[in-house]
């Protein structure tokens, strides 16, 4: 889906809001239908064809004491019961500017600008993301409380949430001992392995903790940030918060006819901070993102489970955007480069090899280069590409998407998605590219705006 239009006022209504505030109403809402088919021979059971009913629906509310704004996404799957979500990345009420002039307290769940390397890359540092679509993680916002001051160019940013909510993607499914997902980013793990030149069959089971251990938890933080408008600016970014990304260990045993593996997942912390510099100028601007991550994880469970570790990572991303056909509304060029400088920790426990390999790593690109193109729309099309180049695993995905618009309402979009990786079969399983290489794809649909 693509939802890059901005608010068009449906109908301003006067209406009378809680307090008998009087209140400008703003919405919009997209309807669309569209269908993605993987070409690749993917994972066992895996499924090859998505169509859905796509629905946006956006709205703000301006008054002189309350602002409010929210953003709700939902796909209904029309060939697959199984294939539905509902997601909010933005829902919030906060005073108004025109309450205070400086100060702003807002509730709710609110995107901000953390960290443009977490922005840029997905990298889910700050915010958690939603995942179904592994290459175009979805950030969301924080749900909790924020507290701005401002004066002059300098915005200063509190933040406290009791409530946590970690990344979101596909749900997976334990019954009669296996694990199944639709989605085609989840690999199934084997349900066979083979011991003493005999082949096992391999039972799993999940112990997952009550929702309500998971989501309460505490994360405090704070940003500062200096932007004066054109020229430099920059910004400070630090937060106590549980990783987004559940850690996970796992207890496996033979039996007398199979094998038994059940997983534990678990919620984790860490100190995350950033600090930005960019300029903005008129034909192009640039900013260097840096990310510390420090895990204050020291997990070691029961003698016979194998466990997840984590360590230290320092994350920095150069980025340069130029705008060469005159504006900043008439399209872009930019390129930006990833470098990772730490490891994921070996596993520890009973079945430990030494390696980090039985685990998904929470920072999947360690030396990469991603390009992007927004070319000028021609005859009411226009023309997106995306090419990411991993280094130390080499590989690409590269990524067009044509969207055309016949009038203001309707919009027609076609974009593919093309995985190669030039590391062979013996490639360490942390490889991005190498792992998901079958999930090459096609994707269109046609939206109307109300």
């Amino acid at each position: 889906m693509a939802f890059v239009r901005p608010f068009r006022l449906i109908t301003v209504l006067t209406v009378l809001a809680p307090l008998g505030v009087v209140a400008n109403v703003y919405a919009k809402l997209d309807i669309g239908i569209s269908s993605s088919n993987y070409l690749g021979q993917g994972s066992e059971g895996r499924k090859d064809s998505f169509s859905a009913l796509d629905l946006q629906l956006d709205t703000k509310t301006d008054s002189d004491i309350l602002d409010t704004r929210s953003l709700v996404q939902s796909e209904i799957g029309l060939t697959d019961s199984n294939y539905r979500f509902i997601e909010i990345p933005d829902m919030y009420v906060a005073t108004s500017p025109k309450l205070f002039d400086n100060a702003r307290t807002t509730f709710g769940r609110r995107l901000t600008d953390w960290s443009v390397l977490d922005q840029t890359w997905g990298a889910g540092a700050f915010q958690p993301r939603f995942r179904w679509d592994y290459l175009r993680p979805q950030q969301v916002g924080l749900l909790g409380l924020y507290q701005e001051l401002k004066s002059g160019p300098v915005k200063l940013t509190a933040f406290y949430s009791p409530i946590f909510i970690p990344d979101r993607g596909a749900p997976l499914d334990f019954a009669d001992g296996r694990i199944r997902s639709i989605s085609p980013w989840v690999v199934n793990p084997p349900y066979e392995i083979e011991i003493m030149r005999k082949s096992v069959p391999v039972r799993y089971d999940a112990q997952v903790p009550s929702i309500g251990s998971i989501i309460r938890q505490d994360t405090i933080g704070g940003q500062m940030m200096l932007d004066a408008g054109e020229g430099v600016w920059g910004s400070v970014s630090y937060m106590h918060k549980p990783m987004n990304q559940l850690l996970m260990s796992y207890e496996a045993y033979l039996a007398a006819d199979d094998a038994h593996v059940t997983l534990y997942p678990r919620v984790a912390y860490h100190h995350v901070a950033s600090m930005d510099l960019g300029m903005h100028g008129k034909t192009m601007s640039g900013s260097i993102s840096g990310i510390a991550d420090i895990p204050t994880d020291d997990f070691h469970g029961p003698t016979l489970w194998t466990s997840q570790q984590v360590g230290n990572m320092f994350l920095v991303s150069p980025s340069l955007t130029m705008y060469p056909w005159g504006s900043k509304k008439g399209g872009n060029l930019s390129v930006s480069y990833l470098r990772v400088i730490g490891k994921d920790p070996p596993d520890t426990g009973y079945l430990a090899d030494g390696t980090s390999r039985e685990f998904d790593s929470r920072y999947p690109f360690k030396s990469a280069f991603l390009m992007t193109a927004e070319l000028p729309q021609w005859r009411r099309l226009t023309t997106d590409f995306r090419l990411l180049f991993d280094i130390q695993n080499p590989g690409t995905i590269v990524s067009w998407m044509f969207t055309y618009a016949p009038d203001r309402d309707w919009k027609l979009f076609l974009a593919t998605d093309v995985l190669s990786s030039f590391t062979d079969e013996t490639a360490d399983g942390t490889d991005f590219i190498h792992r998901y290489r079958e999930n090459d794809r096609v994707t269109g649909g046609v939206t109307y705006v109300f």
